[in-house]
């Protein structure tokens, strides 16, 4: 685990500042696309009507039986993208349980 950090963000709002990997300048943004919360990371522009290419691309949905989706889509430094998906399950119910020995968290931590 890299650490922990808390971002608040303005859905449909403007961009707010943060660092991104190697602590480099970027943007972030947070809107509503369809049923998605879709926020957005571009590198800092130097110029105000510069456009940038997303850094990332996190898109969270809700899935029909209530367990919440998260798409994440990141740039390699090579400038392709990769992407995984995490599907989250209420550990409540018995379904996931981490195996005997294996660490688990004792509360969420913010991401």
């Amino acid at each position: 685990v890299r650490g922990s950090s808390e971002l608040v963000l303005p859905i449909d709002g403007g961009p707010v500042p943060g660092q991104g990997d190697n602590k480099l300048p970027v943007n972030y943004r947070a809107f509503r696309e369809g049923g998605a919360l879709v926020i957005t990371e571009t590198a800092a522009a130097t110029e105000p009507s510069a456009e940038r290419e997303p850094l990332s691309v996190c898109r969270r949905t809700l899935q029909a039986d209530g367990r919440m989706c998260i798409d994440v889509y990141k740039r390699t430094p090579q400038g392709d993208m990769v992407s995984m998906r995490v599907v989250f399950t209420n550990v409540d119910d018995g379904r996931a349980r981490p195996a005997a020995g294996q660490p688990t968290a004792a509360k969420p931590q913010p991401v």
